[in-house]
């Protein structure tokens, strides 16, 4: 997939829908401070996929839009595990997860998910260029002089 430069995604989103390209089957969940329900929903889809699509690549995305509440960043992460967990074989539910940690401060354990996806495929671009640029941003705070990405 080919993007352009000045599209309103982040960086970090265009990589991984780069990931993505080798998908036969796409989920997109969208959501908002709804991570009571989330889980759920990702549960199905991946059942759904087993069941119904099991010799086809499929992947779940989950789209979080911000949620600023408390439980429900909480519930989402648990949501990203499972989709994880559902998916062993597919890299982008890891993603997800590493980066919903990251996104929720969780540093160390967003580096140790990034590092689980390197053992898998030691090559992953998105994954090795994050931990790198973690651990740059992790040697300048020492030193006292950079902000964070």
């Amino acid at each position: 997939m080919v993007m352009n430069d000045r599209s309103a995604l982040r960086r970090i989103t265009r990589e991984l829908l780069d990931r993505i390209e080798g998908a036969d089957l796409l989920i997109g969940i969208p959501c908002f401070n709804n991570g009571g329900t989330v889980g759920a929903v990702v549960e199905n889809a991946a059942t759904g996929l087993r069941e119904f699509f099991p010799d086809q690549r499929g992947c779940i995305v989950v789209a979080d839009g911000g949620s600023t509440v408390d439980d429900s960043r909480e519930e989402a992460l648990a949501a990203f595990r499972r989709s994880a967990e559902l998916c062993p074989g597919h890299l982008v539910p890891r993603l997800n997860l590493a980066f919903a940690l990251l996104r929720a401060g969780r540093d160390d354990e967003g580096a140790a998910a990034l590092e689980a996806i390197l053992e898998l495929d030691p090559r992953d671009p998105v994954a090795r260029a994050r931990l790198e640029e973690l651990r740059a941003v992790r040697v300048a705070d020492k030193r006292g002089h950079a902000p964070r990405p």
